[in-house]
Protein backbone atom coordinates (compact mmCIF):
# COMPACT_ATOMS: atom_id res chain seq x y z
CA UNK A 1 0.00 0.00 0.00
CA UNK A 2 1.32 3.25 -0.88
CA UNK A 3 2.76 5.22 2.29
CA UNK A 4 2.75 2.06 4.22
CA UNK A 5 5.96 2.12 6.93
CA UNK A 6 7.22 -1.23 8.38
CA UNK A 7 7.21 0.85 11.55
CA UNK A 8 4.58 0.26 14.24
CA UNK A 9 3.11 3.60 15.95
CA UNK A 10 2.72 2.88 19.57
CA UNK A 11 -0.14 4.29 19.47
CA UNK A 12 -2.79 6.58 17.16
CA UNK A 13 -5.13 9.28 18.19
CA UNK A 14 -7.97 10.32 16.10
CA UNK A 15 -9.15 13.66 16.33
CA UNK A 16 -12.30 15.22 16.62
CA UNK A 17 -14.18 18.50 17.05
CA UNK A 18 -14.93 17.28 20.84
CA UNK A 19 -10.80 17.38 21.71
CA UNK A 20 -10.60 21.76 20.68
CA UNK A 21 -14.34 22.19 22.33
CA UNK A 22 -12.11 21.55 25.69
CA UNK A 23 -10.20 24.72 24.54
CA UNK A 24 -13.42 27.04 23.52
CA UNK A 25 -13.85 26.34 19.67
CA UNK A 26 -17.73 25.03 18.55
CA UNK A 27 -18.94 21.69 17.90
CA UNK A 28 -21.13 21.10 14.51
CA UNK A 29 -23.95 20.88 16.84
CA UNK A 30 -23.91 25.07 18.26
CA UNK A 31 -21.34 26.87 15.48
CA UNK A 32 -24.16 28.51 13.87
CA UNK A 33 -25.55 30.06 16.54
CA UNK A 34 -21.98 30.94 18.52
CA UNK A 35 -21.11 32.31 15.19
CA UNK A 36 -24.37 34.36 14.00
CA UNK A 37 -23.52 37.29 15.51
CA UNK A 38 -19.50 37.43 14.81
CA UNK A 39 -21.10 37.63 11.29
CA UNK A 40 -20.89 40.78 9.03
CA UNK A 41 -23.80 42.58 8.58
CA UNK A 42 -23.85 41.52 4.85
CA UNK A 43 -23.27 38.07 5.07
CA UNK A 44 -25.51 37.97 8.33
CA UNK A 45 -28.45 39.16 6.67
CA UNK A 46 -27.90 37.31 2.75
CA UNK A 47 -27.51 34.27 5.15
CA UNK A 48 -30.80 34.74 6.75
CA UNK A 49 -32.92 34.58 3.63
CA UNK A 50 -31.16 31.40 2.74
CA UNK A 51 -31.26 29.77 5.95
CA UNK A 52 -35.40 30.88 6.60
CA UNK A 53 -36.15 29.17 3.23
CA UNK A 54 -34.67 26.24 4.17
CA UNK A 55 -35.85 26.35 8.00
CA UNK A 56 -38.77 28.32 7.94
CA UNK A 57 -39.24 28.52 11.33
CA UNK A 58 -35.39 29.87 12.14
CA UNK A 59 -35.05 32.49 14.79
CA UNK A 60 -31.97 33.81 15.55
CA UNK A 61 -32.69 34.70 18.97
CA UNK A 62 -33.55 30.67 19.86
CA UNK A 63 -30.94 28.26 19.91
CA UNK A 64 -32.89 25.55 18.92
CA UNK A 65 -34.28 26.78 15.40
CA UNK A 66 -30.42 26.76 14.29
CA UNK A 67 -29.54 24.12 12.34
CA UNK A 68 -26.97 22.46 12.39
CA UNK A 69 -23.62 23.41 10.38
CA UNK A 70 -23.13 20.63 8.19
CA UNK A 71 -27.01 20.22 7.79
CA UNK A 72 -27.03 23.58 6.19
CA UNK A 73 -23.66 22.96 4.13
CA UNK A 74 -25.47 20.16 2.92
CA UNK A 75 -28.84 21.98 2.00
CA UNK A 76 -27.08 24.71 0.58
CA UNK A 77 -25.00 22.48 -1.83
CA UNK A 78 -27.60 20.90 -3.13
CA UNK A 79 -29.77 23.93 -3.88
CA UNK A 80 -26.33 24.96 -5.51
CA UNK A 81 -26.62 21.76 -7.95
CA UNK A 82 -29.90 22.09 -8.10
CA UNK A 83 -30.11 25.58 -9.10
CA UNK A 84 -31.05 25.37 -12.76
CA UNK A 85 -33.13 22.54 -12.38
CA UNK A 86 -35.19 24.32 -9.86
CA UNK A 87 -36.07 27.28 -11.93
CA UNK A 88 -36.69 28.49 -15.89
CA UNK A 89 -35.90 32.48 -15.12
CA UNK A 90 -32.79 33.42 -12.98
CA UNK A 91 -34.64 35.90 -10.27
CA UNK A 92 -32.40 38.40 -8.45
CA UNK A 93 -30.88 36.05 -6.30
CA UNK A 94 -28.23 34.61 -8.63
CA UNK A 95 -26.11 30.88 -8.33
CA UNK A 96 -23.73 32.82 -8.05
CA UNK A 97 -24.48 34.67 -5.21
CA UNK A 98 -25.26 31.42 -3.55
CA UNK A 99 -21.77 29.81 -4.37
CA UNK A 100 -20.32 33.17 -2.94
CA UNK A 101 -22.06 32.94 -0.21
CA UNK A 102 -20.53 29.31 1.27
CA UNK A 103 -17.34 30.73 0.07
CA UNK A 104 -17.54 33.59 2.49
CA UNK A 105 -19.54 31.41 5.38
CA UNK A 106 -16.52 29.15 5.26
CA UNK A 107 -13.98 32.03 5.24
CA UNK A 108 -15.83 33.59 8.42
CA UNK A 109 -15.67 30.02 10.44
CA UNK A 110 -11.80 30.14 9.41
CA UNK A 111 -11.04 33.68 10.40
CA UNK A 112 -13.50 32.77 13.82
CA UNK A 113 -11.31 29.82 14.39
CA UNK A 114 -8.15 32.11 14.23
CA UNK A 115 -9.24 34.28 16.46
CA UNK A 116 -9.87 31.19 19.32
CA UNK A 117 -6.35 30.09 18.97
CA UNK A 118 -5.52 34.09 19.83
CA UNK A 119 -7.12 33.22 23.27
CA UNK A 120 -5.11 30.57 23.96
CA UNK A 121 -2.18 30.74 26.43
CA UNK A 122 0.19 28.40 24.95
CA UNK A 123 2.65 28.62 28.16
CA UNK A 124 3.10 25.32 29.36
CA UNK A 125 2.17 26.33 32.77
CA UNK A 126 -1.58 26.57 31.56
CA UNK A 127 -3.88 24.07 29.79
CA UNK A 128 -1.85 21.54 31.19
CA UNK A 129 -3.68 18.80 29.40
CA UNK A 130 -3.12 20.31 26.33
CA UNK A 131 0.97 20.21 27.11
CA UNK A 132 0.43 16.64 28.47
CA UNK A 133 -1.04 15.31 25.40
CA UNK A 134 1.68 16.63 23.81
CA UNK A 135 3.95 14.98 25.88
CA UNK A 136 2.35 11.98 25.53
CA UNK A 137 2.11 12.26 21.57
CA UNK A 138 5.96 12.62 21.73
CA UNK A 139 6.73 10.06 24.61
CA UNK A 140 4.71 7.40 21.81
CA UNK A 141 5.72 8.62 18.90
CA UNK A 142 2.27 8.57 18.14
CA UNK A 143 0.43 9.47 14.68
CA UNK A 144 -2.50 11.77 15.43
CA UNK A 145 -5.01 11.89 12.59
CA UNK A 146 -7.48 14.85 13.16
CA UNK A 147 -10.39 16.04 11.48
CA UNK A 148 -10.43 19.58 12.55
CA UNK A 149 -9.52 22.36 10.52
CA UNK A 150 -7.93 24.34 13.35
CA UNK A 151 -4.56 24.35 13.99
CA UNK A 152 -4.42 23.71 17.37
CA UNK A 153 -2.21 20.66 16.78
CA UNK A 154 0.19 21.93 14.75
CA UNK A 155 1.48 24.58 16.57
CA UNK A 156 1.34 22.44 19.76
CA UNK A 157 3.54 19.58 18.24
CA UNK A 158 5.74 21.68 15.93
CA UNK A 159 5.71 25.22 16.42
CA UNK A 160 8.21 27.08 14.55
CA UNK A 161 9.59 23.51 13.61
CA UNK A 162 6.68 23.18 11.59
CA UNK A 163 7.50 21.82 7.29
CA UNK A 164 6.28 19.18 4.97
CA UNK A 165 7.45 16.99 6.90
CA UNK A 166 4.75 17.45 9.56
CA UNK A 167 2.19 16.32 7.64
CA UNK A 168 3.41 13.63 5.61
CA UNK A 169 3.70 9.90 7.13
CA UNK A 170 6.67 8.35 5.20
CA UNK A 171 8.73 12.00 5.00
CA UNK A 172 8.38 11.42 9.16
CA UNK A 173 11.76 12.23 10.52
CA UNK A 174 10.65 8.97 13.28
CA UNK A 175 8.77 11.76 15.69
CA UNK A 176 5.03 12.62 15.67
CA UNK A 177 3.12 12.90 12.35
CA UNK A 178 -0.22 14.68 12.11
CA UNK A 179 -2.58 13.95 8.94
CA UNK A 180 -5.55 15.70 7.92
CA UNK A 181 -7.76 14.13 5.65
CA UNK A 182 -10.13 16.91 5.84
CA UNK A 183 -7.80 19.73 5.14
CA UNK A 184 -6.23 22.32 7.10
CA UNK A 185 -6.84 26.03 7.16
CA UNK A 186 -3.43 26.59 7.07
CA UNK A 187 -3.16 24.94 3.37
CA UNK A 188 -3.45 26.48 0.12
CA UNK A 189 -4.09 25.32 -3.20
CA UNK A 190 -1.22 26.37 -5.74
CA UNK A 191 -3.42 29.35 -7.48
CA UNK A 192 -3.47 31.45 -4.11
CA UNK A 193 -0.54 29.80 -2.57
CA UNK A 194 1.96 30.92 -5.58
CA UNK A 195 1.26 34.38 -4.04
CA UNK A 196 2.55 33.58 -0.59
CA UNK A 197 6.29 34.90 0.14
CA UNK A 198 8.60 32.30 -0.16
CA UNK A 199 9.80 33.22 3.87
CA UNK A 200 6.25 32.53 4.93
CA UNK A 201 5.35 28.56 3.26
CA UNK A 202 6.80 25.59 2.61
CA UNK A 203 5.09 23.03 0.13
CA UNK A 204 3.53 20.16 1.54
CA UNK A 205 2.58 18.66 -1.26
CA UNK A 206 4.35 18.50 -5.08
CA UNK A 207 1.50 18.01 -7.54
CA UNK A 208 1.45 17.81 -11.15
CA UNK A 209 -0.76 20.49 -12.94
CA UNK A 210 -0.39 23.10 -10.05
CA UNK A 211 -2.20 20.76 -7.83
CA UNK A 212 0.55 21.78 -5.55
CA UNK A 213 -0.38 22.55 -2.02
CA UNK A 214 1.61 25.21 0.29
CA UNK A 215 1.38 25.19 4.51
CA UNK A 216 1.59 28.89 5.74
CA UNK A 217 3.54 29.43 7.97
CA UNK A 218 2.58 32.18 10.52
CA UNK A 219 -0.21 30.49 12.81
CA UNK A 220 -2.96 33.04 11.63
CA UNK A 221 -4.91 33.94 8.27
CA UNK A 222 -3.04 35.33 5.13
CA UNK A 223 -3.45 39.30 4.76
CA UNK A 224 -3.40 40.47 0.71
CA UNK A 225 -2.26 43.79 -0.13
CA UNK A 226 -3.85 43.15 -3.26
CA UNK A 227 -7.50 42.12 -1.70
CA UNK A 228 -6.97 38.85 -3.17
CA UNK A 229 -9.04 36.29 -1.12
CA UNK A 230 -6.88 33.30 0.41
CA UNK A 231 -9.06 30.17 0.58
CA UNK A 232 -8.07 27.60 2.66
CA UNK A 233 -8.01 23.92 1.58
CA UNK A 234 -10.47 22.60 3.65
CA UNK A 235 -13.32 19.77 3.30
CA UNK A 236 -16.43 21.59 4.04
CA UNK A 237 -18.68 19.38 6.43
CA UNK A 238 -21.17 18.52 4.30
CA UNK A 239 -22.77 15.02 3.28
CA UNK A 240 -21.52 14.28 0.16
CA UNK A 241 -17.77 15.42 0.63
CA UNK A 242 -15.35 16.03 -2.20
CA UNK A 243 -12.10 14.25 -2.21
CA UNK A 244 -10.46 15.43 -5.56
CA UNK A 245 -7.32 16.98 -4.98
CA UNK A 246 -4.56 14.23 -5.51
CA UNK A 247 -3.44 15.45 -1.75
CA UNK A 248 -6.60 13.85 -0.37
CA UNK A 249 -5.63 10.99 -1.70
CA UNK A 250 -2.05 10.84 -0.33
CA UNK A 251 -3.93 11.66 3.05
CA UNK A 252 -6.27 8.83 3.21
CA UNK A 253 -3.49 6.11 2.35
CA UNK A 254 -1.90 7.57 5.04
CA UNK A 255 -4.65 6.99 7.18
CA UNK A 256 -5.36 3.42 6.48
CA UNK A 257 -1.54 2.93 6.33
CA UNK A 258 -1.18 3.85 9.80
CA UNK A 259 -4.22 2.72 11.73
CA UNK A 260 -3.60 -0.96 9.56
CA UNK A 261 -0.50 -1.25 11.70
CA UNK A 262 -0.90 0.48 14.55
CA UNK A 263 -0.42 -0.66 18.31
CA UNK A 264 -3.46 1.23 19.60
CA UNK A 265 -5.91 3.35 18.63
CA UNK A 266 -7.61 6.02 20.77
CA UNK A 267 -10.14 8.44 19.57
CA UNK A 268 -10.01 11.65 21.00
CA UNK A 269 -13.68 13.59 20.71
CA UNK A 270 -14.92 11.79 17.59
CA UNK A 271 -18.32 11.45 16.92
CA UNK A 272 -18.01 9.23 13.87
CA UNK A 273 -21.02 10.98 12.21
CA UNK A 274 -23.47 8.47 10.91
CA UNK A 275 -23.64 10.86 7.57
CA UNK A 276 -19.64 10.33 7.16
CA UNK A 277 -19.80 7.39 4.98
CA UNK A 278 -16.10 8.18 4.12
CA UNK A 279 -14.04 8.30 7.33
CA UNK A 280 -16.56 4.59 7.87
CA UNK A 281 -15.04 3.10 4.88
CA UNK A 282 -11.79 4.20 5.24
CA UNK A 283 -11.39 3.34 9.05
CA UNK A 284 -13.32 0.01 8.08
CA UNK A 285 -10.31 -0.53 5.92
CA UNK A 286 -7.68 0.09 8.34
CA UNK A 287 -9.08 -1.91 10.64
CA UNK A 288 -9.87 -5.08 8.84
CA UNK A 289 -5.91 -4.62 7.73
CA UNK A 290 -5.00 -5.09 10.89
CA UNK A 291 -6.58 -8.74 11.30
CA UNK A 292 -5.86 -9.58 7.60
CA UNK A 293 -2.45 -8.01 7.18
CA UNK A 294 -1.96 -4.40 4.64
CA UNK A 295 -2.13 -5.58 0.69
CA UNK A 296 1.41 -5.59 -1.10
CA UNK A 297 2.33 -5.24 -4.63
CA UNK A 298 1.07 -8.24 -6.11
CA UNK A 299 -2.26 -8.39 -4.14
CA UNK A 300 -0.44 -10.22 -1.66
CA UNK A 301 -0.69 -9.22 2.08
CA UNK A 302 1.66 -8.93 4.81
CA UNK A 303 1.75 -10.37 7.93
CA UNK A 304 -0.80 -9.62 9.93
CA UNK A 305 -0.25 -7.19 13.01
CA UNK A 306 -3.12 -8.39 14.91
CA UNK A 307 -6.11 -6.40 16.56
CA UNK A 308 -5.82 -3.51 18.43
CA UNK A 309 -7.46 -2.27 21.49
CA UNK A 310 -9.15 1.06 20.93
CA UNK A 311 -10.62 3.69 23.49
CA UNK A 312 -13.14 5.95 22.85
CA UNK A 313 -13.10 8.90 25.05
CA UNK A 314 -16.42 10.77 24.18
CA UNK A 315 -19.34 11.98 26.95
CA UNK A 316 -21.99 11.02 24.23
CA UNK A 317 -22.76 6.98 24.42
CA UNK A 318 -24.30 6.81 20.63
CA UNK A 319 -20.56 7.93 19.49
CA UNK A 320 -18.91 5.34 21.02
CA UNK A 321 -21.27 2.58 19.57
CA UNK A 322 -20.99 4.50 15.70
CA UNK A 323 -17.29 4.05 16.19
CA UNK A 324 -17.08 0.62 17.70
CA UNK A 325 -19.62 -0.78 14.85
CA UNK A 326 -17.21 0.04 12.46
CA UNK A 327 -14.13 -1.21 14.05
CA UNK A 328 -15.89 -4.56 14.03
CA UNK A 329 -17.07 -7.33 17.10
CA UNK A 330 -13.22 -8.80 16.77
CA UNK A 331 -12.17 -5.11 18.39
CA UNK A 332 -12.47 -4.69 21.93
CA UNK A 333 -13.65 -1.17 22.20
CA UNK A 334 -13.57 0.39 25.96
CA UNK A 335 -15.71 3.81 26.39
CA UNK A 336 -14.80 6.65 28.72
CA UNK A 337 -17.37 8.70 29.00
CA UNK A 338 -15.51 11.71 29.95
CA UNK A 339 -14.64 14.90 27.75
CA UNK A 340 -11.18 14.72 26.68
CA UNK A 341 -9.44 17.37 28.70
CA UNK A 342 -10.49 15.04 32.03
CA UNK A 343 -9.24 12.19 30.29
CA UNK A 344 -5.69 13.43 29.24
CA UNK A 345 -5.18 15.28 32.80
CA UNK A 346 -6.13 11.50 34.47
CA UNK A 347 -3.43 9.61 32.13
CA UNK A 348 -0.62 12.15 32.69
Amino acid sequence: MPGHSTDRRKCVYVIGAGFSAGLGYPLTSDLLFRLWEKLDNDLRRDLLRVVKFHHPGFNAKQFTSYPNIEELLSEMLINEKLFKASRQYNGKFTIENLINLQRDLLLSIGNWFHELSEDIDWNPKSDDWLHDFKSRVEDENAAVISFNWDLILDKLLFGDELGKNCYRLESSDGGPVLLKPHGSLNWFEHETGQHIKDEKRVKIYHGENNNSVYTFLPYRAPVSKNKRVYTPLIVPPVHLKQFDKPIFTKLWQDTVSVISTAKKVVFLGYSMPATDLHVQFIMRCAFHNQMEGVLEEGGTRAPSTGVAPVIIVNPDQSAAKRIAAVTGPKHKCRWVSSPVNDWVARKA
